[in-house]
């Protein structure tokens, strides 16, 4: 148990392990330098960070920059006539 009372999980399988018995199957997988990570507790993933441990999400101030421009962007339209598409738009986003 870990000190808030919850389960902590060991894998003794590592992505080396993964790697060594996908690659006599053939299957591919993009390189972890170019595109992944390696396993671990806390991961960036869709721009947000994922503390596993800590059963936490948050969200990166790089995409938190974007919403908020194109939330601020949004509310100016709403002074004038906002387009389907607009308001589709921002529902996706939030």
């Amino acid at each position: 148990m870990d000190s808030q009372g919850g389960l902590q999980h060991h894998y003794s399988i590592d992505i080396t392990s993964i790697l060594s018995v996908m690659d006599p199957l053939g299957i591919l997988w993009h390189p972890i330098m170019t595109k992944g990570q390696d396993f671990a507790s806390l991961v960036v993933y869709v721009g947000f960070l994922w503390d596993l441990q800590c059963h936490t999400v948050l969200l990166l101030e790089k995409k938190h920059l974007k919403y908020l421009d194109k939330t601020q962007a949004f509310q100016a339209l709403v002074k004038l006539k906002v387009s389907r598409k607009d308001i589709l738009s921002i529902h996706g986003t939030l």
